[in-house]
């Protein structure tokens, strides 16, 4: 398990796809999590060398967390593809519910970096498959199962 910046993740098995669990003490930082997971599972280079490129990233009008979680994994691939590079890392991540009183949005500079996506068979989309963000005991938690 990889623990950073109050958030631990690692990935799961999950029978042919890929899955990523991720823990923190906030919600905030369990989508931080997710965004260094998936960053850890699409390459094995930190990109501290690589040409970096950063970008404002917005997600919003989703009905509830998980839906966000998805979208905003979902737009992280997007964007990798379109740039071919990898999401390194995040920085000033906003969570909200209040987009409109009952939707959530988050928004976050994220940084991607000119890296080898060596990180095995390549990630195609974050799924709503068995996902749910649990709270228990103050810990935040969700298993995020990805297509490949």
């Amino acid at each position: 398990m990889t623990e950073q910046n109050g958030f631990h993740w690692e990935e799961i098995d999950v029978t042919a796809d890929r899955g990523l669990h991720v823990e923190a003490g906030r919600l905030v930082r369990l989508f931080l999590g997710a965004t260094y997971g998936l960053a850890g599972m699409m390459s094995t280079k930190d990109g501290a060398d690589a040409e970096r490129e950063w970008c404002h990233v917005t997600v919003c009008d989703c009905i509830d967390e998980e839906a966000l979680l998805v979208e905003w994994l979902n737009e992280l691939l997007w964007m990798a593809e379109e740039k071919g590079r990898v999401p390194i890392g995040a920085l000033n991540m906003a969570l909200s519910p209040a987009v409109g009183d009952d939707l959530w949005g988050i928004m976050a500079e994220v940084c991607f970096a000119d890296v080898p996506q060596d990180g095995g068979a390549g990630i195609k989309a974050a799924t709503y498959n068995a996902l749910e963000i649990v709270r228990e005991n103050g810990l935040w938690s969700v298993d995020i199962t990805f297509d490949v």
